[in-house]
């Protein structure tokens, strides 16, 4: 057994070391023992079990001489092994095009002056700064992972901290979340002539899910005797060696999402001219058939359609904001509970109450003015 039992526990749990063998750079067997002291309890082991597997079939390479890429490549490789490939691949293309390539040495000859250049480098690219800081955490785990294994002793990108925008630079209002109302999106729905798309654009509205779980819709998850959608699954194009795959969702959880009468009624309407082409199955997606409806597609109509009805154009995730904004505003007209109306949007839109906070409280304008009209009123009571 390669994964072995630390003397002693911690906290109560085992802690765990490795111990495998490698082929070294001269074709010889070589012994390597690894601790961590992180390996500790269920979690630990399985870490432990996941390093010795990385290790064996490579060739060994010896600490002091590895290079910045090899280093990349063997973080790469370990993410290939816990994340889904989704995941792997978004990690892969960022590192491909922002690191990787920026550091032509040896991790060992590495200075925090490589990092400084490296980052000016990144700050002259027009990406947000929200990119920038992704760029900047894969950093930082890198060179973790380094670390970890003995192959570099500073974490020199973790020292600089994450890029902050200048203090000047003030945030327009382009830059902010978008989304449309009620009224124009009926305006936009009534330039919709056909049904397919149709259908398709009264489902994002009316359900706000992500575009990855309604291309990965199969009639199987449209319960009509209950009015709900089950969502368990997400379509990512994000793969090596497919156009697209099917996954589990964002956050890894199922959910549940109530319809409405009038989007009940437009997918039974919807349900009764698909089943009536020949071959038809409930495995079947929803919005395609044998195969899902592609992302070219989807954007390519959504200009289409926009342009048409004269409605500013919106991404589809911003379906998604128009539906939770169509909510929470309805909510606040009819003095609703605000408390109550984030956890149920939490539930449907499968975020936490954080999230929901973080990224919809400053939709909703409607709000301020409520709040200005509590306080006009105690003014009122006082001069009374």
């Amino acid at each position: 057994m390669p994964v072995y039992e630390e003397k002693g526990l911690v906290n109560g749990q085992k802690r765990w070391f490795i111990r495998t063998y490698v082929t070294d750079e001269y074709g010889k067997s070589k012994q390597i023992t690894r601790h961590n002291k992180e390996w500790i309890g269920r979690e630990g082991k399985k870490e432990a079990e996941c390093e010795e597997k990385r290790l064996q079939g490579q060739i060994y390479i010896n600490t002091k001489n590895i290079r910045f890429s090899e280093l990349c490549n063997l973080y790469l490789e370990y993410q290939k092994q816990i994340n889904k490939e989704s995941t792997y691949y978004t990690y892969f293309k960022l590192i491909q095009k922002w690191i990787i390539h920026y550091f032509n040495k040896k991790v060992r000859d590495l200075s925090q002056n490589d990092f400084i250049i490296w980052r000016n480098k990144i700050y002259k690219n027009s990406l947000s700064i929200n990119m920038k800081n992704k760029i900047h955490i894969v950093m930082v785990n890198i060179l973790k992972y380094g670390m970890k294994y003995n192959y570099i002793t500073v974490n020199f990108e973790q020292n600089l901290g994450p890029y902050k925008e200048k203090n000047e630079t003030v945030k327009k209002e382009i830059q902010k979340i978008k989304y449309i109302t009620y009224d124009q999106f009926k305006i936009f729905i009534s330039h919709v002539d056909d049904i397919h798309w149709k259908t398709f654009f009264i489902f994002l509205y009316y359900t706000g899910m992500r575009k990855g779980e309604v291309q990965a819709l199969t009639w199987e998850d449209i319960d009509f005797n209950n009015n709900q959608i089950l969502v368990t699954k997400n379509l990512t194009p994000k793969t090596f060696d497919a156009p697209y795959k099917i996954t589990n969702t964002k956050t890894k959880e199922n959910r549940k999402i109530d319809m409405d009468i009038f989007l009940r009624e437009t997918m039974l309407n919807y349900y009764d001219i698909k089943s009536k082409i020949e071959g038809f199955s409930v495995k079947d997606f929803i919005f395609g058939g044998k195969v899902p409806i592609s992302r070219t597609s989807i954007d390519r109509y959504k200009k289409y359609y926009f342009n048409k009805s004269g409605i500013n154009e919106i991404t589809i995730h911003e379906f998604r904001h128009s539906h939770v904004s169509l909510i929470i505003n309805e909510a606040v007209k009819k003095n609703m509970d605000m408390l109550g109306i984030f956890i149920m949007l939490s539930e449907r839109m499968g975020h936490t109450i954080e999230v929901m906070q973080q990224v919809y409280m400053h939709l909703f304008p409607n709000i301020q003015s409520k709040v200005v009209d509590i306080i006009n009123n105690l003014d009122k009571q006082d001069q009374n």
